[in-house]
């Protein structure tokens, strides 16, 4: 799992006063990728569209969006208490976690309220057993039900 909001991020980064004041530009970035994602799907549509011009519209929204996860995946990690510094660790705790960020990935859709409808095949596996494997959830009000599909 990953932030599906600025203030899921905000929450992640508590009382670090240093840290909170770079929530304004998080949201700038997201925007910006957000921006750069429409300019992406509308040269899809293009017919007479410039390849180059394409590739690079491909390449800036990537490298908006990665920067973005990363640093992302950093106060997500610490929120699990896993220490950045210790590399091998977080790189550990990204393979497990694959952590997703709503927020920035759909980041238009998520400022707008969020999806109305998602249809998927969830996993009818118990927590239990996952959980021993350390894949670990927080905050989530379903947590109690200790099967995967509520969450």
């Amino acid at each position: 799992m990953g932030f599906a909001s600025l203030g899921e991020v905000k929450e992640a980064l508590g009382s670090d006063l240093i840290k909170q004041q770079n929530l304004p530009q998080i949201e700038e970035r997201a925007k910006a990728a957000d921006v750069a994602f429409g300019k992406f799907r509308q040269m899809q549509t293009e017919l007479d569209m410039d390849a180059n011009q394409f590739l690079q519209a491909k390449a800036d929204l990537e490298e908006r969006l990665e920067a973005l996860r990363q640093e992302l995946d950093g106060y997500l990690a610490k929120d699990y208490g896993v220490k950045l510094e210790d590399k091998q660790a977080y790189q550990r705790w990204q393979q497990s976690h694959r952590p997703f960020h709503w927020f920035v990935e759909f980041y238009g859709i998520m400022r707008q309220g969020g999806f109305d409808v998602i249809i998927g095949n969830p996993p009818y596996v118990e927590y239990s057993k996952v959980k021993k494997q350390g894949y670990t959830i927080k905050h989530y009000q379903t947590e109690p039900c200790g099967n995967l599909y509520a969450f």
